[in-house]
């Protein structure tokens, strides 16, 4: 049972990071804008977020075995 549980955990954590990378990388090179307050975000920052996440998703993939 507990087994289940961590392999349900880790395929959910892979879906999300999936998801947090694709987002970043239409930001990055979709020319989305994020600001906040009066500072614009670089999308520099976006497409480090989407590698991040992506590394992340390949990570959790392999514990999900």
């Amino acid at each position: 049972m507990l087994k289940t549980r961590r392999s349900f955990f880790m395929l959910v954590t892979t879906i999300i990071f999936l998801a947090a990378g694709t987002v970043h990388g239409f930001a990055a090179f979709g020319g989305w804008t994020l600001t906040i307050n009066d500072w614009m975000v670089p999308h520099w920052v976006s497409t480090i977020g989407s590698g991040f996440a992506y590394l992340m998703a390949i990570a959790s993939l392999s514990h999900l075995k």
